[in-house]
């Protein structure tokens, strides 16, 4: 036998998320959270719904991105948002579809779920106490694949990964990627804003 045996390896399909540490995150979130404590307030009777536990404003306030106190945020998503998508190779030009506020206080979660009909979705840490969870996101073919046994677990046979929630910290992904929330095991309060984007 001659010759040497020429292998190659391409990966296809990844799940791509972006993480993004913003530079002006103290002040930043000082500004939020004071535009998040009159949003509580005005919608404080308002910020649930039959599948959650935790404070939303998904049904009763969803155009944070329009409301005084936000637009600092709002533009590092939309300018982050473009460059994820240009990565991506998409040629889009981005709308924000909805922005809402999400507080999980103790032993508060969120199942399993994706954001129909968008582009790109995310998340932006306001405030992160320590042991608080952070964002589950689960492979696209998890649910399909053999659960043939595992040597060494790595990002080619994970089922899901978590990715820490950290106060200044923005997280993009595409909006079919499944993720979840664990249960908030600290005594602080859990405080994101959540966003899609669509064309």
């Amino acid at each position: 036998m001659s010759g040497a045996v020429k292998r190659e390896t391409e990966f296809f399909f990844p799940t791509v998320l972006s993480v993004i540490k913003l530079p002006d995150a103290e002040a930043l979130n000082a500004k939020l959270l004071r535009a998040i404590a009159d949003v509580r307030e005005r919608y404080k009777d308002e910020g649930s719904d039959p599948w959650s536990d935790f404070f939303t404003t998904y049904k009763s306030q969803n155009q944070l991105y329009e409301l005084p106190g936000f637009e600092d945020l709002t533009q590092h998503v939309q300018r982050e948002a473009d460059q994820f998508a240009k990565f991506l190779g998409l040629e889009v030009q981005l709308y924000f579809t909805g922005c809402w506020l999400n507080v999980y206080g103790p032993n508060h979660s969120q199942d399993l779920h994706v954001h129909t009909k968008q582009v790109i979705s995310g998340c932006y840490y306001v405030q992160a106490p320590p042991g608080t969870p952070g964002l589950s996101v689960f492979s696209p073919f998890s649910e399909i694949m053999l659960d043939a046994p595992i040597a060494t677990e790595n990002e080619m046979n994970a089922k899901f990964v978590e990715i820490p929630a950290v106060a200044g910290e923005l997280i993009l992904f595409r909006s079919w990627t499944r993720h979840c929330v664990r249960a908030n095991r600290s005594p602080g309060e859990r405080i994101s804003i959540a966003f899609n984007l669509s064309i």
